[in-house]
């Protein structure tokens, strides 16, 4: 594997995982993305700070600031990178597979 498919991987895996603490928006992405790019130095704090700002600012989901992330990390496959991270982390989500069941078991259990 080279290293520019390897860091889309990396782009593809960190992305993926964050987007699972960002249910209710993309501030719970934030931590993460520090801890794994901005702390060792392979994004800069102004960067980052950059990706956050205009993420926050157009229109559309909080979790736009990815996509920032992942090109000023690998370029243009870095931000293409970041859409199907999102997607993956939200599939459990929008089709039932055994979820509802799951949910609704533990909201109306007599235990509880």
């Amino acid at each position: 594997m080279s290293s520019d498919s390897s860091i889309l991987v990396e782009i593809l895996a960190v992305i993926a995982f964050s987007t699972l603490f960002s249910l209710g928006g993309g501030n719970g992405q934030l931590a993460i993305i520090q801890d794994h790019w901005v702390d060792p130095g392979l994004l800069s704090p102004a960067l980052f700070a950059w990706a956050y700002a205009i993420g926050n600012f157009v229109p559309g989901p909080k979790c736009s600031f990815v996509a920032g992330i992942g090109y000023f990390l690998a370029g243009f496959p870095g931000a293409i990178a970041c859409l199907p991270a999102c997607m993956l982390a939200l599939k459990p989500f929008t089709e039932d597979h055994g979820w509802s069941m799951l949910f609704s078991w533990v909201t109306c259990a007599s235990w509880v």
